[in-house]
């Protein structure tokens, strides 16, 4: 009894939506920003610094004020002296997500240039950007200090600045304008792509199509999906449409944003295959099983051949049945699978090896050269295939009633079946060894 089975197969984009978000390029969006335009004492600057502790007017990038860092002398070990932490700031941030900061520095007054180190680290003592020497114009020009974007491992960030000039007349900083901003596009999800489900499919999880790393999120879209996360599609109860998976990209951490991926579905058709009617053949006959040949298909028999043809046979000399069965891989992603039976039965007259009417070879086993033996009633010359034991034909010809010299193809040696046709099909097939 013949039997097709049509499996389901899913077109995953896992790997498609990963690598468009790890190339994607961040949207930056504004988390703090603070131009110091306030009287009361600014918390992060190092106690010991500066005379003034609140923001001053003396130079300002942006707005009326800016956080002016008034360096004590350094005499010994006292006052502000090179290498001293001046300024610090401690911020709750969401961990993985990329980060940015800038800031606008100047000298305030004539006298020596100021000098600073800015340094961002996370509290698991990692350094995530350290520039080591930033000389800061004189007012009324200003320098620009941007960080690297950088990627905290843990929930708080520390953006710290140290003198590289100790203290001494003339050298006084003032800073304006700091700015963290955070990566909320691109590497952070948001991201639409396009999914196929195969016509045969019943249930469908669409979680796997996303290439996304959070079994926390929720999904919404033209119906309710069912199996939480996994986000089950039902045909015929669900709807085509745009589903969305709201998730932590960066993790649940606190701060941390949804990111939001969006998964446009279509059905896709599967491959037709029809190895044919389940068949009958004598015990020295093989027939060439064919799945078909369009282009990207993939092909996977029971037997480990993985091309479109397999060759159908049986060595033992006794009646057996034999299965073969196909999984054909379309380049969309769906498959279908075929099985046919073969029976293999004992044989006498046209089909037997050694009847008078029947195809024969000698010497067998042989290399080089082997004479072939066709006598048919027709007398009309047929042609001829030799195949391997995968099915792949490795020569051909034609063959004239009577004897025939075949010079043997260079190959490997083993077991192979040269394989007559006519119009109608397979008319003999012989067993082949050819030797080293």
């Amino acid at each position: 009894m013949k039997r097709i089975i049509t499996s389901i197969f899913i077109l995953t984009i896992s790997i498609t939506a990963l690598l468009q978000k790890s190339q994607a390029q961040c949207t930056w969006q504004t988390e703090i920003t603070d131009g110091y335009e306030y009287t009361t004492v600014c918390p992060e600057i190092i106690p010991g610094t500066v005379w003034h502790y609140t923001p001053q007017t003396f130079a300002v990038h942006g707005g009326a004020t800016s956080l002016y860092l008034n360096f004590q002398d350094c005499s010994g070990s006292s006052g502000t002296c090179a290498g001293a932490k001046v300024y610090e700031r401690k911020i709750t941030v969401c961990r993985n997500q990329p980060l940015r900061f800038s800031l606008y520095l100047t000298t305030s007054f004539a006298g020596n240039q100021s000098n600073v180190r800015i340094k961002v680290s996370d509290s698991n003592g990692n350094t995530l950007d350290n520039q080591a020497s930033i000389a800061c114009d004189y007012a009324p020009l200003w320098t620009y200090y941007q960080s690297t974007s950088v990627v905290p491992t843990s929930d708080t960030v520390i953006f710290t600045m140290y003198t590289n000039v100790g203290g001494s007349p003339g050298n006084d900083l003032s800073i304006d304008d700091f700015m963290m901003e955070k990566c909320v596009g691109g590497n952070a999800g948001n991201s639409t792509s396009t999914g196929g489900i195969c016509t045969s499919s019943t249930i469908t999880n669409l979680y796997p199509m996303l290439g996304v790393n959070d079994t926390t999120g929720t999904w919404s879209g033209p119906s309710a999906l069912g199996n939480g996360y996994h986000g089950a599609w039902e045909q015929g109860v669900n709807p085509l449409g745009a589903y969305v998976y709201a998730n932590h990209f960066f993790g649940p951490g606190v701060g941390c944003p949804l990111a939001y991926d969006t998964l446009d579905l279509s059905l896709l058709a599967p491959p037709v295959v029809n190895l044919g009617a389940d068949t009958t053949l004598c015990t020295n006959q093989s027939v060439l099983l064919n799945a078909g040949s369009t282009p990207g298909n993939t092909y996977l028999w029971s037997n480990g051949v993985t091309g479109p043809n397999a060759l159908a046979f049986t060595t033992g000399g006794v009646a057996v049945t034999n299965t073969y069965s196909v999984t054909v891989t379309a380049a969309n992603g769906c498959s279908n699978r075929d099985t046919i039976l073969v029976n293999f039965v004992l044989c006498t007259g046209l089909y037997e090896n050694n009847g008078a009417n029947g195809l024969s070879v000698y010497p067998n086993p042989t290399h080089g050269e082997v004479y072939v033996n066709y006598d048919f009633s027709t007398g009309n010359a047929l042609p001829y295939s030799i195949l391997n034991t995968l099915g792949e034909v490795v020569a051909t010809g034609v063959l004239n009633s009577g004897s025939n010299m075949i010079t043997l193809p260079k190959t490997e040696a083993g077991i192979y079946w040269i394989q007559m046709t006519n119009e109608k099909g397979i008319v003999a097939t012989q067993k082949l060894i050819i030797s080293k």
